[in-house]
């Protein structure tokens, strides 16, 4: 029979950039109903924001991002230029990404700032908290790319790493996709089981052995800040 390939997802940020050409090619299509899992509304706008048409009509440019890396975690900045109705914008943002924050300090892993300024007068126009921001455009970017390079009909969502990010990944890819499994799995055991029963009515299950789990999954999402490898072939 077929081999079974699920698609593998790093919370979308360079798998949205290689389905842009794909998205740029095709019609949209209508997103189907998930069955048991149903459908996250937050994203209808946002995922069609980040269909990254601007950057590859020329309308907009981004340069490589900025990093200093730190003991414990580190910055990075990223900046952007779009055109909309005769009026340019630019957009900057300054983000701090610490993982050890939430265990050690109670504070949120990742932190920073958006500038949003008039690209014609230089004028500053919002300021704005990043960490919404930034988990909503990463989530958005992941539903771009399973939109266009999962298969046709996938059934079966894995999670792996259920902090913050997780949340946002699994409403941005109901949006797309007509899954109606999902499984969930983290480090830390507790963790995983309290992000299964806060998600129960989207259909999600606690596993402790990812390997096995990975196996009947169709898309497979690394939500985690992991250096070491945690999931083989």
């Amino acid at each position: 029979g077929a081999v079974h390939r699920p698609l593998l997802l790093s919370e979308g940020v360079h798998a949205g950039l290689h389905a842009r050409d794909e998205v740029l090619s095709r019609q949209p299509r209508g997103a189907r109903a998930g069955g048991r899992v149903g459908r996250g509304d937050q994203h209808r706008r946002s995922r069609d924001a980040v269909r990254l048409r601007a950057l590859a009509q020329g309308k907009a440019t981004a340069p490589p991002p900025l990093g200093l890396e730190l003991e414990g975690g580190g910055f990075h900045g990223k900046g952007a230029v779009i055109k909309l109705d005769d009026r340019t914008y630019v957009a900057l943002k300054f983000n701090g990404n610490f993982p050890g924050n939430p265990a050690q300090r109670g504070l949120p892993t990742i932190q920073g700032t958006i500038l949003l300024c008039d690209g014609d007068t230089g004028s500053l126009l919002a300021i704005m908290d990043s960490i919404e921001v930034t988990l909503r455009r990463t989530a958005a970017a992941t539903a771009l790319a399973a939109k266009y390079l999962a298969r046709p009909t996938p059934d079966t969502i894995l999670i792996c790493g259920c902090g913050e990010q997780a949340p946002a990944q699994l409403d941005a890819l109901l949006a797309v996709l007509p899954l109606r499994n999902g499984l969930c799995w983290d480090h830390d055991g507790e963790r995983t089981k309290a992000f299964a029963r806060k998600y129960r009515s989207k259909s999600m299950t606690a596993v402790q052995n990812l390997a096995s789990a990975a196996r009947p999954a169709d898309v497979i999402v690394t939500c985690t800040t992991a250096t070491e490898p945690f999931l083989t072939a």
